[in-house]
């Protein structure tokens, strides 16, 4: 087996998982923050300053 194939994999998946879990974390945020109301009005303004 090739060390560098398996790293390769490796890392994918790695940047795969800290993707999730960074959109995972942003989407708790801003439901805390929207109270859970008016969550796409909110996600629309804080997407366009962003």
């Amino acid at each position: 087996m090739d060390i560098g194939y398996n790293i390769t994999i490796l890392l994918v998946c790695v940047i795969i998982a800290s993707a999730l879990v960074a959109s995972f974390y942003c989407a708790k945020r801003c439901v805390k923050c929207c109270g859970g109301e008016g969550e796409s009005a909110t996600t629309a303004t804080t997407d366009t300053t962003a």
